[in-house]
């Protein structure tokens, strides 16, 4: 480990979001005389994300999209895409458009995909949020229950999900 991964080490053990971020990648790559480790890449990028680094975050979903160091999940990695995205990150916004339209096409069990859409829902994920009141809407991976995915979607549209504001609407309609 050369001066400056010492010196960003040290930084990032005393909480700052971007030395975590760097040391993250200087893990995830190899870089800086560090040896690659995509685990401890990941572990050090989930430590910025949560402090709100934006670069971080998309490197996170990255890990989860990839399972690079991570469990691969999907979810995940969309969950940590919108959290940048909302702060402004084009690559964030890019990786949320083509992977959802990949998601929704190419989950093979309809539980699972209930279930990891649960998880990012629970996590305040606004995609995860109204894929599932989706899935309760039309019972699938789930007991169908029209308050319960009213209910989701609401948590959606109350976030700016434009799809989920006119599910909301349809469902004041019925």
């Amino acid at each position: 480990m050369d001066d400056l991964a010492k010196q960003m080490r040290k930084d990032a053990e005393a909480g700052d979001a971007n030395a975590q971020c760097e040391l993250g990648r200087s893990y995830y790559h190899g870089m800086c005389g560090i040896e690659k480790n995509e685990a401890e890449g990941a572990k050090w990028f989930y430590m910025a994300a949560k402090q709100g680094n934006v670069l971080a975050q998309v490197y996170l979903g990255n890990c989860y999209n990839w399972g690079a160091g991570v469990g691969k999940s999907l979810a995940e990695a969309m969950m940590w895409w919108r959290k940048a995205a909302d702060q402004g990150s084009a690559q964030a916004k890019d990786m949320l458009e083509s992977h959802q339209e990949l998601w929704l096409r190419v989950a093979p069990d309809k539980v699972e995909e209930a279930k990891a859409w649960r998880n990012a829902a629970m996590k305040g994920d606004v995609i995860g949020q109204f894929n599932l009141g989706h899935c309760y809407d039309k019972g699938e991976g789930v007991a169908k229950d029209h308050l319960e995915g009213f209910k989701w979607y609401r948590k959606a549209a109350e976030q700016g999900h434009i799809e989920a504001q006119y599910r909301v609407g349809l469902c004041y309609r019925k």
